[in-house]
């Protein structure tokens, strides 16, 4: 099959895709220290344990994702080595398409930070301060990648993010303090 040098921005979004959904669903699929159980619980500072049952279909679906991933990766790695003609630019998205994504976002962002994990994250200082810290520039990035229209700004946003949300996620260590 030839795959024309059109389609180099769909094997870049592939390739990017595998590559951050397979190692997230496997640490969920596996439950790498605890990430199913604490990502099925409401809130993550909560002392109850999280329902089994949910804790059983993230597992399955981190598995599905963890396949699906792998695939991704290799069907975009083939699209990408088969275009010689990849610049790193993507069509840049319409600016009020940004606009409107950045208010969805910083909406999603201020609601997370006064109930959800990265209000807890912040609260409770150190490496998950860090990584909430990371998460939201991680996405200020990606909005700024897809105004641009740069491949490799939203592939390093998008891995910064990544990495910020498994930061803010962690437990904390006994030496991190709660600040008041």
């Amino acid at each position: 099959m030839e795959i024309a040098a059109g389609d180099a921005g769909y094997g870049v979004y592939t390739l990017l895709w595998g590559l951050l959904a397979t190692p997230f669903s496997l640490a969920v699929a596996i439950d790498f220290r605890g990430l199913a159980r604490r990502l099925a619980k409401a809130r993550p500072d909560q002392a109850e344990e999280a329902p089994r049952g949910s804790v059983r279909f993230l597992r399955v679906v981190g598995g599905v994702f963890t396949v699906a991933g792998a695939g991704a990766i290799v069907t975009g790695s083939h699209s990408v080595l088969q275009d010689r003609n990849l610049s790193g630019r993507i069509p840049a998205v319409p600016l009020p398409f940004v606009l409107l994504m950045a208010a969805a976002l910083t909406l999603a962002l201020v609601h997370d930070s006064r109930k959800g994990a990265l209000g807890s994250a912040w609260r409770t200082g150190g490496r998950r301060r860090s990584g909430a810290l990371l998460y939201v520039v991680g996405f200020a990035g990606f909005l700024a990648g897809l105004a641009l229209g740069q491949v490799y700004a939203l592939f390093a946003s998008c891995v910064a993010a990544w990495t910020g949300t498994l930061a803010a996620r962690s437990e904390p260590d006994t030496a991190e303090r709660v600040d008041g």
